[in-house]
């Protein structure tokens, strides 16, 4: 399907569109005003399907299946419309917020978040079932954030352009040959062709909820083949086998939700609903679960299609310590740490596996997955070891699951006589007095491996990492696998204080870069000033979402002055160079418009395709 122009600034009837806001399979979607300054979002069906009349009758179903449904949870379509001669298009709340995708870039969430969230999710789900109407793509894009009247955070469910309303008319199977909705998310009798029902939007709400919980999809695989087979065949692992803050009955529902067969699910949105929340009440009469642990989102240890772990009889979840312990262990044992903004802290051990602690603070969150030199201090001597915090309680959730407001943290690389420490404890031991530890000089090589990743480099994340201007993802990914493995590598021995301390500041100064780099908005907004085009293409190669990618170029063409005009001139001239067979030319021109306007999408699928057929021999495997 060709790229539907862009509409900016075009009247619909009484709308005017202001900017696009995104754009899929079947249009684009815009930001309006009205002729009475109300903003809108305004879905717009691509004019090349206005000819298919069962494509029109799909677009207009959606208008019709979300506006009967009126849920506080379900964006509201005001209006349907058709402007002269081909578009048709439909009126839709404006959120002003940002979608679930963007929210996971932070990694887990915490339960007590997941927990209101998924049960949004699905009383809005409830009521479209109610109503027969079947979402069938439920996703995190298809999931926006908000803020309600009263400044709390609300879910909102996008885009029912594949829904289906059962019983009505063309509610029966799905053309053979047609795969409706998204890899990662559908339900195994979707991946089959098979008549679908309510409970197929379950089995994506599961999926989204195991993300939630632990930062990764329970499905994956290297091809869109290999995820549909996977939905298919294989066992995830549960959730609370990823992340010790999902508590067991949590996890349950999760993994319930995610039945092969439809009759192994819920049987309604109502029902789960039901059983989520009384997951999460039951917290009060359980403890945490705290097998080893991991760094959230990661992948898990198990590969998709592994079971499960045992448990329950050969290995029993251990459990925080009664009330009455607790003042023991406390005074027992304590930890010495520095997280930023927070200054040297003294906190108190509450509960311990042999994975990791629970440090109690009724403080604020520690910024996630940080890293830092710490002391565990013992009767007789104190321990060095670098930590790292892989989740908060917060005080609500303490009281909910009988236990200490704080942050679980493990141990990184961990020495043999950490382990034991950890292991006594865990045990419910009186672990043996920390020997005394002789004090440690500092090893010139430590100092001339941290000067190389230096505070000063750090303007220049490719400089900083050696890498090549515009170099692809996996290569970048290569490289900081190399430089965490030499960096973590003296972490091993046993180093002064001071070095310790400045290996850890190196890493996070690597992790900053990385970071810069990988994400794509950020390295789009980086090559864009560098005038880096290889790296924009790579941002965009990335995934980075189309309103990310405008609102990155407004940002852009705010600082630059005229970049806009400019680029519009060189664009003009290239394709009349271009009418003219003038392929060299053309591609300098559009090259001169793309280095006035870098983050310009219709550019960079224009100037691509043409610098190859220009340059066939040129190795472009980067972009």
């Amino acid at each position: 399907m060709p790229a539907m122009g862009n509409l900016v600034g075009r009247w619909l009837n009484e709308w005017l569109l202001v900017r696009q806001l995104g754009q899929g399979g079947m249009g684009a979607v815009y930001l309006a005003q009205g002729t009475d300054d109300r903003l809108v979002a305004i879905k717009v069906l691509h004019p090349s399907l206005a000819a298919d009349a069962a494509l029109v009758e799909r677009f207009h179903a959606e208008a019709r299946a979300a506006s009967r449904i009126g849920h506080p949870s379900i964006v509201a379509v005001r209006d349907l419309g058709h402007a002269p001669p081909d578009l048709h298009y439909l009126v839709m709340e404006y959120l002003s917020g940002r979608s679930l995708t963007k929210a996971l870039e932070d990694g887990a969430m915490a339960p007590a978040r997941v927990c209101e969230l998924v049960s949004q999710m699905l009383a809005g789900l409830s009521a479209a079932h109610v109503r027969g109407v079947v979402h069938r793509d439920l996703k995190p894009d298809n999931l926006q954030l908000v803020t309600d009247p009263q400044g709390r955070e609300q879910l909102k469910i996008l885009d029912f352009g594949v829904a289906k309303v059962l019983g009505g008319p063309g509610s029966g199977q799905t053309v053979a040959g047609t795969l409706v909705g998204t890899p990662e998310y559908m339900a195994p009798e979707q991946v089959a062709g098979d008549q679908v029902d309510a409970r197929a939007d379950l089995y994506a709400v599961g999926i989204i909820a195991y993300r939630l919980l632990t930062g990764v999809l329970p499905f994956t695989g290297p091809t869109v083949l290999a995820v549909l087979m996977s939905h298919q065949q294989d066992v995830p692992a549960s959730p609370s086998s990823i992340n010790p803050l999902v508590p067991q009955a949590v996890s349950d529902v999760v993994m319930r939700a995610l039945a092969k067969k439809p009759e192994g699910r819920f049987s309604s949105a109502d029902e789960m609903r039901q059983e989520w929340l009384s997951a999460f009440r039951a917290r009060r009469a359980s403890s945490v679960n705290l097998p080893a642990l991991g760094r959230l989102g990661a992948n898990p240890a198990s590969s998709p299609g592994t079971p499960p772990p045992a448990t329950s009889a050969a290995t029993p979840t251990p459990r925080p310590p009664p009330r009455a312990e607790r003042p023991a262990l406390r005074t027992l044992f304590t930890v010495r740490l520095s997280p930023p903004g927070r200054g040297a802290l003294r906190l108190p051990c509450v509960q311990v596996s042999s994975g990791g602690l629970l440090l109690e603070d009724p403080g604020p969150a520690l910024p996630s997955r940080w890293r830092g030199a710490a002391e565990l201090e013992l009767p007789g001597g104190s321990t060095p070891v670098t930590l790292e915090v892989v989740g908060h309680v917060t005080a609500q959730q303490a009281r909910e699951w009988g236990t200490a407001p704080g942050h679980w943290v493990q141990p990184v690389k961990a020495s043999d006589e950490v382990r034991a420490l950890l292991m006594a404890c865990a045990r419910g031991l009186t672990p043996p007095p920390a020997s005394a530890t002789p004090a440690v000089g500092d090893d010139p090589g430590i100092d001339r491996l941290v000067r190389s990743y230096g505070d000063g480099r750090q303007e220049d994340p490719y400089g900083f990492l050696q890498l090549r201007n515009g170099a692809p993802i996996p290569e970048i990914r290569r490289r900081v696998r190399e430089i965490e493995s030499v960096l973590e590598a003296p972490l091993g021995r046993r180093l002064s204080p001071r070095q310790r301390q400045e290996l850890e500041k190196a890493q996070a100064r690597v992790r900053e870069a990385a970071a810069r780099l990988l994400q794509p908005g950020s390295r789009a907004r980086l090559d864009a000033e560098r005038g880096d085009l290889a790296g924009v293409a790579q941002a965009i190669r990335a995934g980075i979402s189309v309103t990310e990618l405008a609102a990155a170029r407004d940002e852009y063409l705010s600082r630059h002055a005229g970049g806009a005009s400019r680029s519009r001139i060189h664009e003009v001239t290239a394709r009349a160079w271009e009418a003219r067979g003038r392929f060299s030319e053309a591609l300098e021109e559009l090259e001169r418009a793309l280095k006035a306007d870098p983050l310009n999408l219709g550019l960079h699928k224009a100037y691509w395709p043409l610098r190859r057929k220009v340059f066939p021999d040129l190795d472009e495997s980067a972009v």
